[in-house]
């Protein structure tokens, strides 16, 4: 079960990341919060391991990265690191 939710998260996560474009969100069926401006549906994939991060460019913005590697941590078992966009590799 882990490793199915664990899937659909990286399926999600990927979708999300590759949304560039001029399509809508809504478009495609896809209940995103923020709505982005637009999407680009490609394919691809975003695999989630221990060693992924979840990187914040405004200092404002890690408490809410901080929740959201909460919510994950509930969904796949892995504890995201947040980290300033000054720390990313």
């Amino acid at each position: 079960m882990v490793a199915k939710k664990s899937w659909m998260i990286s399926i999600a996560l990927a979708a999300a990341v590759c949304f560039t474009g001029n399509a809508s969100a809504e478009r495609f069926g896809m209940n995103l919060l923020p709505t982005p401006k637009s999407v680009k549906v490609t394919g691809g994939e975003l695999p989630l391991t221990a060693q992924t991060r979840i990187v914040v460019k405004d200092a404002k913005l890690k408490p809410i990265a901080e929740i959201f590697s909460r919510e994950l941590l509930g969904i796949t078992t892995l504890k995201f690191e947040v980290v300033d966009g000054g720390e990313a590799k």
